[in-house]
């Protein structure tokens, strides 16, 4: 939406890529998040221009083509044209990076250490409605003084990419509690480490002090990468006793195992339905 607005700021026409038109652009640009084969990569030419960690962190793309890690500065700071995407709502950034170093998480690498990015105003302007892209904005040492920005702007905000849990306080809680949020949209962490158990019981202790109950929190599931099914299945039954949301997010999407296993909690047969009983036909998959 940077690169349309910027093109169309210097009068440039602005459309969906058709390879049946291929010859007749001017510029063309593709951007990928993850690095997975997809469909469309088959409509790639070495003429475009591709961007995002999906082509970058692939060096089967980085051989052939011409591969930004992030957008030029020339794009980073405009205003996106959201028309688009006919989108309702703004979309943006205020900080980028990350204090943690995950290793699943390729974050660090694209983002940095944490840092400010943008004022909320710079891709937000009449919309009632923003979806922040952060991934910790809690860990920004200034922000309880974005989050009363946020307060203050009276918009509708969905920490889209999560909060960190462990950065809670009383102080941010009562912050995040006043902030106006998406109607049917939670507030997002995460449980990826059976370890965070104590801890996240400490941190909902401060959040439901200051009147953020369970209902209104989803966690956020990682399965796959290096922990085993027990403890997959405890930390969801946890959650489940607390009332709280969950998404299960498999590491590898393509293996059998954590595939079943999140469409079991994505599709809220963990509500009805033990694991056991969810793969009573399924035997290699109980046994896991």
């Amino acid at each position: 939406m940077k690169l349309s607005g910027y093109f169309k700021y210097w009068g440039d026409d602005v459309e969906f890529y058709s390879p049946l038109i291929h010859n007749e652009y001017w510029e063309i640009y593709a951007s990928k998040i993850f690095n997975y084969p997809h469909p469309n990569d088959a409509y790639l030419r070495n003429d475009m221009i591709l961007g995002g960690p999906g082509f970058y962190f692939s060096e089967r793309f980085k051989k052939k083509f011409h591969v930004f890690r992030e957008l030029p500065e020339w794009a980073e700071h405009i205003y996106p044209d959201y028309e688009l995407y006919h989108s309702d709502y703004a979309m943006g950034y205020i900080t980028k990076g990350c204090l943690r170093s995950c290793e699943w998480c390729i974050v660090p690498k694209i983002e940095g250490m944490i840092h400010k990015n943008a004022e909320l105003e710079e891709f937000c302007k009449d919309q009632a409605k923003v979806r922040l892209l952060d991934n910790n904005i809690l860990a920004y040492k200034d922000h309880i003084t974005e989050l009363k920005k946020l307060r203050d702007s009276e918009k509708r905000i969905d920490f889209n990419q999560g909060l960190d849990i462990r950065l809670i306080t009383s102080e941010n809680a009562k912050l995040l509690h006043e902030i106006k949020r998406w109607k049917g949209i939670r507030l997002r962490f995460a449980f990826d480490d059976l370890s965070l158990k104590k801890i996240i019981q400490y941190k909902l202790e401060i959040l439901n002090d200051t009147g953020i109950s369970n209902g209104t929190i989803q966690f956020y599931v990682l399965i796959g990468f290096n922990t085993i099914h027990q403890e997959n299945l405890e930390r969801v039954l946890i959650l489940k006793r607390k009332g709280i949301g969950i998404f299960v997010m498999p590491f590898n999407k393509m293996d059998p195992y954590q595939k079943a296993f999140a469409r079991w909690v994505n599709r809220h047969y963990y509500k009805y339905q033990t694991w056991e009983e969810y793969t009573s036909n399924k035997p290699l998959l109980a046994e896991v």
